[in-house]
């Protein structure tokens, strides 16, 4: 019996916060690798083993590694998806990377022909008979630090231009603040002069109409009063 197994690589990083830098995987940075299988087919899959996981560079680099475990799929029924999650990783490979196993059923009599998802497409191609493989990308280290900069630089341009605006609508109430303050004050002399006058034409001998000489502080007669405001 051949079942129809669709399997999908995945990854994830240590540090969830990297994924704000470079979402892709990294040189040098550790990661843990799994995969998702999905039943595609008409029949269920009583169990299969997940063997001899290899990935290596494709783009020249003579640099591979082998997964030396056997790890087991549980049964899958019709439309039912599981994920494996197989180890954490790293490497100083770059690039474009080739990883694949073999997927072996349980039951010795039936073969499992696998598929994956093509990234460009995101339609399901064809693999192999009892072995699947595909590709995946790691960034440099250069770049991923050439990332860290360039968002380093952006975050501080921003926060620049967030202080400076902050600072113009300070300014802004400030001015407003100093406007008022003035112009209430402005009022209250403006009162005071109107009742020293008032009190002074009802009595110009007076020597202390209210008001006080700003120069050195002495009150100012109602004589001076007068002949200021006429």
């Amino acid at each position: 019996m051949e079942h129809h197994i669709e399997v999908e690589f995945i990854h994830r990083r240590g540090n969830p916060l990297d994924y704000l830098i470079e979402a892709d995987l990294v040189q040098t940075k550790p990661f843990l690798i799994g995969f998702v299988f999905r039943n595609r087919g008409n029949t269920s899959l009583i169990g299969a083993r997940i063997t001899n996981i290899v990935w290596r560079s494709a783009s020249g680099q003579q640099i591979f590694s082998t997964i030396n475990k056997e790890f087991h799929l549980e049964e899958l029924n019709l439309g039912e998806q599981k994920k494996i999650w197989i180890e954490k990783v790293g490497t100083y490979v770059h690039g474009l990377c080739y990883i694949s196993m073999n997927v072996l059923s349980d039951d010795a009599q039936d073969t499992i022909k696998t598929y994956q998802i093509n990234p460009f497409t995101r339609k399901i191609d064809d693999c192999e008979i009892n072995n699947w493989h595909d590709f995946f990308f790691i960034r440099s280290k250069n770049e991923y630090e050439q990332s860290f900069a360039n968002l380093s630089m952006i975050f501080f341009a921003g926060m620049s231009v967030v202080f400076a605006v902050l600072t113009y609508r300070l300014s802004v109430v400030q001015t407003i603040y100093t406007e008022e303050a003035s112009r209430s004050d402005r009022i209250q002399q403006e009162q005071a002069v109107q009742s020293a006058v008032k009190a002074c034409k009802h009595d110009p001998t007076m020597q202390d109409s209210g008001l006080y000489d700003s120069r050195n502080g002495s009150p100012v007669s109602c004589k001076a009063v007068l002949e200021q405001y006429k």
